[in-house]
């Protein structure tokens, strides 16, 4: 494996975890090397190890245990914390026809139609969703919503098709709806601002 890999792995779980992450990497990484160093020192027999390096490393030790202990307090306090919050994912499926419909799925999923111009004599609506959830999104996580690309008649009833926003890791995305062979798919693909 190489370094990019490794620091880009590092970097995501320091995101994702917070605190927690540089409390155990601190708690791994210097209070065994403290350790290690305290180690050497006291099987050290040329020269023998001085009263002064003794207590510098020992120091040196307790210092890098209380800091791991202070670290852990504070991560386990955000992460106390950060249970208490809640999370919110948004977005915007633009350029909907206004004769085509669509509706959250699932708990928590908040819809709102906006109209908008869409030229001489077109109107388009966008959805606006927002998704809460108590806790924190996963990348590559689905939300489902039913497209209705018809309003179907009164002895009919249309056919809802899956849609599916995938949490891609941003605060909020926009898509746009396109038909993919025979169903229908929101992309991030000219999407207008």
């Amino acid at each position: 494996m190489d370094l990019v890999k490794i620091l880009d792995a590092l970097s995501s779980l320091a995101y994702l975890y917070g605190p927690f992450f540089f409390a155990l990497l601190f708690g791994l990484f210097f209070t065994k090397k403290a350790h290690g160093y305290v180690q050497t020192l006291m099987k050290r027999t040329k020269p023998p190890a001085e009263e002064y390096e003794k207590r510098l490393y020992g120091r040196y030790f307790i210092t890098s245990m209380v800091a791991t202990l202070v670290l852990t307090s504070v991560s386990v306090a955000w992460w106390m914390y950060a249970q208490m919050q809640l999370h919110t994912f948004q977005g915007v499926i633009q350029g909907v026809n206004m004769a085509q419909t669509i509706v959250a799925n699932e708990n928590d999923v908040y819809l709102r139609t906006v109209q908008r111009d869409a030229g001489p004599g077109g109107t388009m609506q966008d959805y606006h969703f927002a998704i809460v959830s108590a806790e924190p999104f996963k990348k590559g996580q689905q939300f489902l919503f039913d497209y209705y690309p018809d309003n179907g008649s009164i002895n009919e009833r249309p056919k809802a098709i899956p849609l599916f926003v995938t949490y891609t890791g941003n605060l909020s995305d926009k898509y746009r709806l396109i038909k993919n062979e025979s169903t229908f798919i929101l992309s991030k693909e000219g999407i207008n601002d």
